[in-house]
């Protein structure tokens, strides 16, 4: 039985960031690499944290998440 499918009282929320500068080649990969994590959807929160990326990560980040149905918090 994978940990994703069972009861989620046991369990604690868990807190993934993932700092991110310039990382357009990376983020796609990474997100949904994340999205596969053995874990209750309900008990995880991904946070996206962007310092003043120049280049298309934030645009690749929301859009991989919106495409896995995860919510966007942007740091």
């Amino acid at each position: 039985m994978c940990i994703r499918d069972s009861p989620t009282n046991d369990l604690p929320t868990v807190s993934i960031i993932v700092p991110a500068f310039n990382e357009e080649k990376f983020i796609e990969d990474k997100l949904r690499n994340l999205n596969e994590i053995d874990y209750p959807t309900q008990k995880l929160e991904i946070i996206v944290a962007l310092d003043g990326c120049t280049d298309e990560t934030l645009k690749l980040a929301t859009s991989t998440l919106k495409n896995i149905k995860m919510e966007l918090f942007i740091a």
